[in-house]
């Protein structure tokens, strides 16, 4: 405003400081017809432009704090993800794959000469130790430690 008009005609040095610096944020009726009459514009020009500032500033709030939401929730989600979806699949994961060490394991020992485990290696079983086994370092390779 005091780069085009010498406003100090119309208003006060201190009502044109408070309006620029936004302190005054809602000026009478005269002063607004006072700045009008500086500019030459209408008061309903003013009006307008100040109401028009107000929806943009609205808005601009409002996509802040849907940003602020989404951070949020996408904090939530990863923390989500990190606690709860990641070890539910380590846990599953490392249980097939336990069962398949166990199960290779326990091969190894009838080829070696542990006759006693043929019937198990033919129907597809393990060791309960083996099985244990496989499954904590499984567990403590993929970063659960238990």
């Amino acid at each position: 405003m005091k780069k085009n008009r010498d406003f100090s005609r119309f208003l006060c040095y201190n009502t044109i400081i408070k309006i620029e610096s936004g302190a005054n944020k809602n000026p009478t009726i005269e002063t607004l017809a006072k700045i009008a009459k500086a500019l030459r514009v209408g008061v309903d020009n003013l009006i307008n432009l100040n109401i028009m500032k107000e929806k943009i500033n609205k808005i601009l709030n409002l996509i802040n704090s849907w940003k602020v939401i989404l951070a949020v929730f996408l904090i939530i989600a990863g923390l989500f993800y990190w606690y709860q979806i990641r070890p539910a699949y380590i846990y599953s994961y490392c249980n097939y794959k336990a069962k398949e060490d166990a199960k290779e394991s326990l091969r190894i020992k009838v080829e070696i000469g542990a006759d006693v485990y043929k019937d198990a290696v033919e129907k597809e079983l393990h060791l309960k130790d083996d099985y244990e086994y496989a499954y904590k370092k499984c567990l403590r390779e993929k970063g659960i430690n238990k």
